[in-house]
């Protein structure tokens, strides 16, 4: 009988994480975009004023194409070259 007590209290801690980490309690909610490598619900937050994540928004662009700004783990700085208006790719936009 406690066997059974200990799996039933496990079982319900695992769920209760994994209810926490899919984003549920997110302040702008969670991204109502579908993961193309699942086929769920994305489980990220949406950003500020979206419905939508950082990864599923559509960033504006610009007509050049320039070197990103952003650093790589070993400090040197990014070979990616990115249209996006704040300079970064889409790596290290956020």
């Amino acid at each position: 009988m406690k066997k059974v007590f200990i799996l039933l209290v496990f079982s319900l801690v695992l769920s209760s994480f994994k209810s926490f980490k899919r984003g549920v309690n997110c302040d702008n909610g969670q991204c109502f975009a579908t993961a193309s490598s699942t086929g769920l619900q994305c489980r990220n937050c949406a950003s500020d004023n979206s419905n939508y994540c950082y990864s599923h928004q559509k960033p504006s662009y610009s007509s050049s194409e320039n070197q990103c700004y952003g650093k790589t783990t070993s400090g040197e700085r990014c070979k990616r070259m990115t249209k996006n208006r704040s300079g970064y790719c889409w790596q290290h936009e956020y």
